[in-house]
């Protein structure tokens, strides 16, 4: 079995993601330019964490929510992340536009009709999340709560390559593995102490569990 890949999601520091880095994410992420999460960054900010990893192996991705072509031009002119996710209510012609100028996407979903459309117009990844509707607005994600495993596992065996979100913590990064058989591993409320500020012993835990899991 391939080692199951490991995302940790939503640094604000830094710090944070060097965290991350030592105890051996394949990737890191920053939500950028999204004020309505409590963990989103600044381009400035997101520059300076791709700019500080650019001499590690982790990947670096930007999260991005329903930001315009332009924007998102503008944001990896400035950033250059290895990766762009989409994770709000973007359209699959947004996917195909930004594949065609040689961007890496990965889409955010949690219906299978999403999912659909977002594979067939490029998305490299497939990202399951849980998201809640409120009076406020959708929370797109880092809700903590479990997104549909059953979703991600069908798509897993239509062949999509599936990276699982949605609730996950070092105590059941097992039956995610055994049950799921992702592609990858994303956290991010899993592994925090409050709200944008990261729990390096969870990081570590996190992190450790999956190696172990899918190495057995």
């Amino acid at each position: 079995m391939n080692q199951t890949l490991v995302k940790i999601c939503g640094n604000t520091t830094l710090e944070d993601a060097q965290v991350a880095v030592r105890c051996g994410a394949d990737y890191v992420g920053a939500i950028v330019e999204y004020p309505p999460s409590p963990r989103h960054v600044s381009l400035a900010s997101a520059r300076e964490i791709r700019r500080n990893l650019q001499e590690s192996a982790v990947g670096f991705v930007a999260i991005t929510v329903n930001l315009s072509l332009d924007e998102l031009r503008r944001l990896h002119d400035q950033v250059r992340p290895d990766v762009l996710q989409l994770h709000g209510d973007e359209t699959p012609e947004l996917v195909v536009a930004l594949k065609n100028e040689g961007y890496r996407i990965w889409s955010a979903v949690h219906t299978a009709q999403r999912a659909a459309q977002m594979h067939e117009a490029g998305a490299e990844a497939i990202l399951v999340d849980a998201r809640v509707a409120t009076a406020g607005g959708t929370i797109y994600g880092g809700t903590g709560q479990r997104s549909d495993w059953i979703l991600a596992r069908d798509l897993i065996n239509q062949g999509v390559r599936v990276i699982l979100a949605g609730g996950l913590d070092a105590q059941n990064v097992k039956s995610a593995i055994e049950q799921v058989r992702p592609w990858m591993l994303d956290t991010l409320s899993g592994v925090e102490a409050r709200k944008g500020v990261k729990d390096p012993e969870k990081v570590a835990q996190f992190i450790a569990a999956a190696r172990e899991d899918s190495a057995a």
